[in-house]
Protein backbone atom coordinates (compact mmCIF):
# COMPACT_ATOMS: atom_id res chain seq x y z
CA UNK A 1 0.00 0.00 0.00
CA UNK A 2 1.34 3.59 -0.95
CA UNK A 3 0.06 6.85 -0.74
CA UNK A 4 1.17 10.23 -2.92
CA UNK A 5 1.59 13.46 -1.40
CA UNK A 6 3.60 16.53 -2.70
CA UNK A 7 6.97 16.33 -1.39
CA UNK A 8 7.76 18.38 1.97
CA UNK A 9 11.18 20.23 2.89
CA UNK A 10 12.37 17.30 5.26
CA UNK A 11 12.13 14.58 2.05
CA UNK A 12 15.40 15.99 1.09
CA UNK A 13 17.76 13.36 2.40
CA UNK A 14 15.54 10.32 1.69
CA UNK A 15 15.10 11.47 -1.91
CA UNK A 16 18.57 12.03 -2.49
CA UNK A 17 18.90 8.77 -1.13
CA UNK A 18 16.71 7.05 -3.28
CA UNK A 19 18.33 8.46 -6.29
CA UNK A 20 21.85 7.68 -5.46
CA UNK A 21 20.38 3.98 -4.95
CA UNK A 22 18.81 3.79 -8.38
CA UNK A 23 20.93 5.84 -10.66
CA UNK A 24 24.31 5.59 -8.93
CA UNK A 25 26.38 7.89 -7.32
CA UNK A 26 27.56 9.64 -10.20
CA UNK A 27 24.19 10.30 -11.50
CA UNK A 28 24.54 14.20 -11.69
CA UNK A 29 27.19 13.35 -14.85
CA UNK A 30 24.01 12.16 -16.53
CA UNK A 31 23.53 14.93 -19.78
CA UNK A 32 20.01 15.49 -18.45
CA UNK A 33 21.44 17.06 -14.72
CA UNK A 34 22.84 20.10 -17.44
CA UNK A 35 19.16 21.51 -17.76
CA UNK A 36 18.95 20.91 -14.02
CA UNK A 37 21.73 22.42 -12.68
CA UNK A 38 21.21 26.08 -11.61
CA UNK A 39 17.78 25.59 -11.82
CA UNK A 40 14.95 25.00 -9.54
CA UNK A 41 12.16 22.12 -10.12
CA UNK A 42 8.39 22.80 -10.82
CA UNK A 43 7.46 22.72 -7.38
CA UNK A 44 3.85 21.81 -7.55
CA UNK A 45 4.94 18.92 -9.35
CA UNK A 46 7.10 17.32 -6.90
CA UNK A 47 5.34 14.34 -5.46
CA UNK A 48 6.62 11.30 -3.34
CA UNK A 49 4.92 7.91 -2.75
CA UNK A 50 5.01 7.04 0.94
CA UNK A 51 4.61 3.87 2.43
CA UNK A 52 2.25 2.78 5.46
CA UNK A 53 5.17 3.82 7.83
CA UNK A 54 5.49 7.51 5.59
CA UNK A 55 9.04 6.63 4.55
CA UNK A 56 9.34 8.13 1.11
CA UNK A 57 9.69 4.68 -1.37
CA UNK A 58 8.56 7.17 -4.97
CA UNK A 59 10.02 10.21 -6.10
CA UNK A 60 9.51 12.28 -9.37
CA UNK A 61 10.33 15.98 -10.66
CA UNK A 62 9.98 17.95 -13.47
CA UNK A 63 12.52 20.98 -14.44
CA UNK A 64 11.29 23.76 -17.43
CA UNK A 65 13.74 23.76 -20.37
CA UNK A 66 13.21 25.51 -23.49
CA UNK A 67 12.53 23.50 -26.63
CA UNK A 68 13.52 24.13 -30.25
CA UNK A 69 14.93 27.05 -32.23
CA UNK A 70 12.11 28.65 -31.28
CA UNK A 71 12.83 28.73 -27.46
CA UNK A 72 9.21 26.96 -26.41
CA UNK A 73 8.54 26.46 -22.79
CA UNK A 74 8.81 22.61 -21.77
CA UNK A 75 9.02 20.26 -19.09
CA UNK A 76 11.27 17.47 -18.53
CA UNK A 77 10.32 14.83 -16.34
CA UNK A 78 12.69 13.57 -14.25
CA UNK A 79 14.45 11.13 -12.33
CA UNK A 80 11.48 9.25 -11.32
CA UNK A 81 12.79 6.77 -8.62
CA UNK A 82 11.14 3.81 -7.00
CA UNK A 83 12.44 1.95 -4.02
CA UNK A 84 13.43 -1.65 -5.05
CA UNK A 85 10.98 -3.50 -2.47
CA UNK A 86 8.50 -1.84 -3.88
CA UNK A 87 8.46 -1.72 -7.94
CA UNK A 88 6.07 -4.15 -8.27
CA UNK A 89 3.22 -1.95 -6.66
CA UNK A 90 3.03 0.23 -9.67
CA UNK A 91 4.27 3.65 -7.89
CA UNK A 92 5.73 4.51 -10.84
CA UNK A 93 3.29 4.85 -13.32
CA UNK A 94 0.68 5.89 -10.71
CA UNK A 95 3.43 9.13 -10.32
CA UNK A 96 3.46 9.68 -13.63
CA UNK A 97 0.00 9.53 -14.74
CA UNK A 98 -0.89 11.77 -11.96
CA UNK A 99 1.97 14.21 -12.59
CA UNK A 100 0.67 14.52 -16.42
CA UNK A 101 -2.64 15.28 -15.23
CA UNK A 102 -1.48 17.98 -12.68
CA UNK A 103 0.63 19.21 -15.56
CA UNK A 104 -2.28 19.53 -18.15
CA UNK A 105 -4.69 21.04 -15.55
CA UNK A 106 -1.43 24.06 -15.39
CA UNK A 107 -1.88 24.29 -18.58
CA UNK A 108 1.43 23.42 -19.74
CA UNK A 109 1.70 21.95 -23.39
CA UNK A 110 4.38 19.36 -23.48
CA UNK A 111 6.67 17.31 -21.57
CA UNK A 112 10.15 15.35 -22.81
CA UNK A 113 11.94 13.03 -21.10
CA UNK A 114 15.16 11.06 -21.63
CA UNK A 115 14.08 7.42 -20.64
CA UNK A 116 12.85 3.60 -22.30
CA UNK A 117 10.37 4.11 -25.10
CA UNK A 118 8.99 0.54 -24.57
CA UNK A 119 7.93 1.75 -21.10
CA UNK A 120 7.04 5.33 -21.32
CA UNK A 121 4.55 4.93 -24.49
CA UNK A 122 1.92 3.77 -21.87
CA UNK A 123 1.39 7.29 -20.95
CA UNK A 124 1.73 8.87 -24.98
CA UNK A 125 5.56 9.33 -25.11
CA UNK A 126 6.64 9.26 -28.29
CA UNK A 127 10.18 9.68 -29.89
CA UNK A 128 11.21 13.35 -30.11
CA UNK A 129 13.75 12.96 -33.09
CA UNK A 130 10.74 12.78 -35.44
CA UNK A 131 9.42 16.35 -34.19
CA UNK A 132 13.13 17.91 -34.64
CA UNK A 133 13.66 17.63 -31.44
CA UNK A 134 17.57 16.76 -30.26
CA UNK A 135 19.06 16.65 -26.97
CA UNK A 136 23.08 17.50 -27.55
CA UNK A 137 24.97 14.76 -26.05
CA UNK A 138 22.29 12.14 -25.60
CA UNK A 139 21.20 8.98 -26.94
CA UNK A 140 18.30 10.19 -29.82
CA UNK A 141 16.60 6.81 -29.35
CA UNK A 142 16.12 7.72 -25.32
CA UNK A 143 14.43 11.25 -25.75
CA UNK A 144 11.26 11.11 -25.88
CA UNK A 145 7.90 13.74 -25.55
CA UNK A 146 4.28 13.88 -25.14
CA UNK A 147 2.14 17.01 -26.19
CA UNK A 148 -0.54 18.03 -23.45
CA UNK A 149 -2.48 20.06 -25.74
CA UNK A 150 -3.67 20.06 -29.65
CA UNK A 151 -0.39 20.38 -31.61
CA UNK A 152 1.82 20.72 -28.45
CA UNK A 153 4.96 19.20 -30.26
CA UNK A 154 4.48 21.44 -33.14
CA UNK A 155 7.12 23.70 -34.51
CA UNK A 156 9.98 22.04 -31.94
CA UNK A 157 12.46 21.71 -34.02
CA UNK A 158 16.19 22.35 -33.13
CA UNK A 159 17.85 21.71 -29.48
CA UNK A 160 16.90 21.37 -26.05
CA UNK A 161 18.20 24.21 -24.07
CA UNK A 162 18.50 25.02 -20.30
CA UNK A 163 15.83 27.48 -18.66
CA UNK A 164 17.48 30.74 -18.00
CA UNK A 165 16.25 33.60 -19.42
CA UNK A 166 12.85 35.99 -19.74
CA UNK A 167 10.48 35.04 -21.72
CA UNK A 168 7.41 36.96 -23.92
CA UNK A 169 4.81 35.80 -25.67
CA UNK A 170 3.56 36.88 -29.55
CA UNK A 171 7.02 37.55 -30.61
CA UNK A 172 7.47 40.43 -27.76
CA UNK A 173 10.93 38.82 -26.00
CA UNK A 174 11.95 35.45 -27.56
CA UNK A 175 13.43 32.81 -25.00
CA UNK A 176 17.29 34.28 -25.86
CA UNK A 177 16.15 37.58 -25.29
CA UNK A 178 17.70 39.05 -22.13
CA UNK A 179 16.23 42.19 -20.22
CA UNK A 180 18.86 45.15 -20.76
CA UNK A 181 21.79 45.18 -18.50
CA UNK A 182 21.95 41.71 -18.22
CA UNK A 183 19.22 40.70 -16.66
CA UNK A 184 18.69 37.21 -17.73
CA UNK A 185 17.36 35.42 -14.69
CA UNK A 186 14.58 33.24 -15.58
CA UNK A 187 11.05 32.56 -13.62
CA UNK A 188 10.72 30.36 -10.48
CA UNK A 189 8.84 27.49 -12.19
CA UNK A 190 6.05 27.77 -9.61
CA UNK A 191 5.59 31.49 -11.13
CA UNK A 192 5.34 29.76 -14.75
CA UNK A 193 1.36 28.92 -15.44
CA UNK A 194 2.21 27.95 -19.03
CA UNK A 195 2.64 29.97 -22.61
CA UNK A 196 0.21 33.47 -22.19
CA UNK A 197 2.33 35.45 -19.75
CA UNK A 198 5.54 37.47 -19.28
CA UNK A 199 7.53 35.86 -16.65
CA UNK A 200 10.23 37.63 -14.95
CA UNK A 201 12.61 36.67 -11.63
CA UNK A 202 14.76 38.44 -9.88
CA UNK A 203 16.61 38.75 -6.18
CA UNK A 204 14.23 41.84 -4.99
CA UNK A 205 11.01 43.39 -5.20
CA UNK A 206 12.34 46.48 -6.72
CA UNK A 207 14.52 44.59 -9.86
CA UNK A 208 11.15 42.75 -10.33
CA UNK A 209 9.35 46.61 -11.15
CA UNK A 210 12.24 47.60 -13.05
CA UNK A 211 12.69 45.14 -15.27
CA UNK A 212 8.72 45.12 -15.78
CA UNK A 213 8.84 48.63 -16.39
CA UNK A 214 11.29 48.58 -18.96
CA UNK A 215 9.80 45.21 -21.01
CA UNK A 216 5.90 46.57 -21.32
CA UNK A 217 7.32 49.81 -22.25
CA UNK A 218 9.30 47.70 -24.98
CA UNK A 219 6.77 45.14 -25.87
CA UNK A 220 3.23 46.34 -24.98
CA UNK A 221 1.44 43.00 -24.09
CA UNK A 222 -1.72 41.96 -25.67
CA UNK A 223 -4.70 42.63 -24.26
CA UNK A 224 -6.12 40.14 -21.29
CA UNK A 225 -2.18 38.86 -21.00
CA UNK A 226 -1.26 38.27 -17.34
CA UNK A 227 1.68 39.08 -16.00
CA UNK A 228 3.32 36.36 -13.47
CA UNK A 229 6.28 37.05 -10.87
CA UNK A 230 7.53 34.48 -8.27
CA UNK A 231 5.34 34.41 -5.14
CA UNK A 232 6.12 34.76 -2.21
CA UNK A 233 9.17 37.51 -3.33
CA UNK A 234 11.38 37.97 -0.40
Amino acid sequence: MFTITTQRAEDGPAIEDLLDTAFGPFRESKVSYRYRAGVAPVASLQLVARDAGDAVVGTIRYWPVLIGHAGKPGLLLGPLAVAGHARSLGIGAALVRRTLDMAAWARHERVLLVGDLAYYQRFGFVPATPHGIVMPGENPARLQALALTPNGLAGLAGPVEPWRWVRGRGGELTARTPLPNGEREGPTPEAWEGEGALYVRHRSKRAIARALTRALRAHPLPVGARVSSPAPIS
